[in-house]
């Protein structure tokens, strides 16, 4: 009788031990880089910049991103946000390079704009800020990841394409 209560307990034991191996984990926060920004329209008011970015999935498994929403600033003033619906299967263990276009408003800087070359000479930093959702199957859904990419645009302007 105790050998059969005792390889009951082992066999339990192991059946929750697997059980509990096989519960996925929270994804880790992909990491986010701009590696270039494109003009792509340029207009008075409007304008369209590509951000040709980088991502690194540091999990054993594929991130499915459903979309990405954003904040677009320029020189610290917003002057866009967007939300991007292109689905971006980020590959695991591994970088993915992929695109997206903010659309500015530039004049809401021309207003500041004697502001801003007084206090801090020619400003040309940005800021996207925002959340990648995942697609929404099991533990993904309604997850968002935020992120918040800062930089100089002319340390990453690259040439407008056709140019």
């Amino acid at each position: 009788m105790k050998t059969q209560l005792r390889s009951l307990v082992i066999v339990v034991l192991a059946l929750v031990l697997v059980s509990c191996a096989s519960v996925p984990q929270k994804p880790a926060a992909p990491k986010l880089s701009v590696l270039g920004v494109t003009p792509l329209k340029m207009g008075f008011d409007k304008q369209t910049f590509r951000f040709n970015l980088n991502a690194f999935n540091p999990n054993g498994f594929k991130l499915p991103i459903k979309k990405i929403d954003f904040i677009a600033r320029f020189a610290g003033i917003d002057v866009g946000e967007g939300l991007t619906t292109e689905a971006v299967t980020l590959s695991p263990n591994s970088d993915t390079a992929f695109s997206m276009d903010v659309n500015t408003d530039l004049s809401k800087l021309v207003s500041n704009i004697g502001d801003l070359v007084k206090l801090k000479g020619m400003n040309f930093d940005y800021q996207i800020e925002g959340k990648m959702r995942f697609v929404e199957s099991g533990l993904f859904e309604g997850v968002g990841v935020p992120f918040n990419l800062k930089g100089n645009l002319m340390d990453k302007f690259t040439k407008a394409v056709g140019q």
